[in-house]
């Protein structure tokens, strides 16, 4: 197992973040590992001051002709720091340039390429782009709040899920506060999962410093957050088979 798409149950989900400090926290524990973060949310808006040399835009004739270079892009998408990442697309109508075929495609190109591809696949899996990155992952990490908007949602989602045959492996439950009435074991009887497959993440202090959340993981000195995301890294490095001889 190498591919993890992560998909929130609203658009305040914290679904970027959680990808993207995963992603990073992955690679650095494990020295010489390739991991790769594909943002697949369908609008990227990433700022332009973090330019990325390969996007879904600069790949799209190559997915839809189905004659991606794979080892080009692989290497081309190296970034600052131990990640190789693929930018989104620009194109704020990008549901109607790109069909889930082709996200999928640019999955199974880059898997003979990389140890782990992670995937941001936002919150709307309706959506060309983040429905490929959806149907092409291994394991389905679906973030959600303690909050009765993201209950509703995601209550609202999981039968349309279920239809496009996704299926969630794990759940997190993001920005989570002791003291909420919608705790874990009630979240878990609501929603009608194991326990063993509902993790925690404790808010990032990012929120009360004012960091802006696409530079948090790369700045990020939160040690109960990066605590909590160690954890969701460990299951997924077990899920991959990371922790074999010579891990």
């Amino acid at each position: 197992m190498k591919v993890f798409s992560f998909t929130g149950a609203d658009h305040k989900a914290g679904t970027t973040l959680l990808s993207e400090c995963a992603a990073e926290r992955l690679a650095a524990r494990f020295p010489g590992l390739r991991v790769l973060h594909v943002c697949a949310c369908g609008w990227d808006e990433r700022p332009a001051g973090e330019p990325l040399r390969e996007n879904l835009d600069s790949l799209r004739t190559g997915l839809k002709d189905g004659v991606l270079d794979a080892a080009w892009t692989a290497e081309n998408s190296a970034a600052p720091g131990s990640l190789f990442r693929i930018g989104g697309s620009c194109d704020p109508c990008s549901g109607s340039s790109f069909h889930p075929d082709m996200i999928s495609y640019l999955i199974a190109r880059m898997r003979d390429h990389f140890d782990l591809i992670i995937c941001d696949a936002g919150c709307e899996p309706a959506h060309g782009i983040s429905l490929g990155a959806l149907l092409g992952a291994e394991l389905v990490v679906m973030v959600l709040t303690q909050s009765e908007t993201s209950v509703r949602r995601l209550e609202w989602l999981r039968p349309l899920c279920g239809r496009l045959g996704i299926e969630p492996g794990l759940f997190v439950i993001n920005r989570y506060s002791r003291g909420s009435v919608y705790g874990r074991r009630y979240l878990c009887e609501r929603l009608g999962i194991g326990e063993d497959s509902a993790l925690c993440v404790r808010e990032a202090s990012y929120h009360a410093e004012g960091l802006p959340e696409e530079d948090a993981p790369r700045k990020l000195k939160d040690r109960a957050f990066l605590k909590d995301v160690d954890a969701l890294c460990s299951r997924m490095a077990e899920a991959a088979g990371l922790f074999g001889p010579g891990r």
